[in-house]
């Protein structure tokens, strides 16, 4: 018996948001030298989830030949799309 083919969850042009990081992730976890640090400044997005519109879907084939979906996400803050995996991604809720 064949497995269902995969599907999409969001559509092009849904508003999304990145799933909140695990905690260790959420702490500064800063590994800069003092040096770079005191010439850099502090970074102050560590635990902050991006929204964003999806404008793109791609599918891909992973290590184990496994269907991925892949959607370029436009974050409203940048001015870049990027690529983001189904997983990292849920429903924006307004």
């Amino acid at each position: 018996m064949p497995n269902k083919p995969s599907l999409p969850i969001y559509k092009i042009g849904d508003r999304v948001i990145e799933r909140t990081k695990a905690p260790s992730i959420q702490k500064n976890r800063d590994f800069r030298s003092l040096y770079t640090r005191r010439k850099a400044g502090t970074r102050n997005n560590f635990g902050v989830c991006k929204v964003g519109t999806i404008m793109e879907i791609k599918k891909d084939k992973n290590s184990a030949n496994r269907t991925m979906w892949k959607y370029l996400v436009k974050y409203d803050e940048s001015l870049k799309a990027e690529y983001r995996v189904q997983g990292t991604l849920k429903p924006l809720e307004e």
